[in-house]
């Protein structure tokens, strides 16, 4: 039931969000506001005793969710920050392939 409250929830606070962006033309993603803001207000929830541990898994869903989201972000804005630096150095493909051959 938990996971049916947060899909609701996910499409109301997209549409509000949808809403509000009209309004006062701010650039918001809405999908990524949507998220956001459901599990913003379950962690809350779960803190404050409003709601009960079953809410943890989607919450959980959704956070992982939005740090994906920011990682594909920062993806294709170029911050390859975490990647190792073998691959930053922009080998080729055949370099790469080269060199798993002799890895193990």
């Amino acid at each position: 039931m938990s996971i049916l409250i947060a899909i609701v929830s996910v499409y109301v606070l997209t549409g509000l969000t949808y809403l509000i962006r009209q309004k006062f033309a701010v650039n918001i993603c809405l999908i990524c506001a949507g998220v956001s803001l459901t599990w913003i207000w379950m962690l809350l929830g779960i803190t404050l005793g409003a709601l009960p541990s079953s809410f943890i898994f989607p919450a959980g869903i959704l956070i992982a969710m939005s740090f994906l989201g920011i990682a594909n972000k920062l993806e294709k804005k170029q911050y390859k920050f975490w990647r190792s630096p073998e691959i930053l150095k922009n080998q080729s493909n055949e370099e790469l392939k080269e060199k798993m051959k002799n890895c193990c």
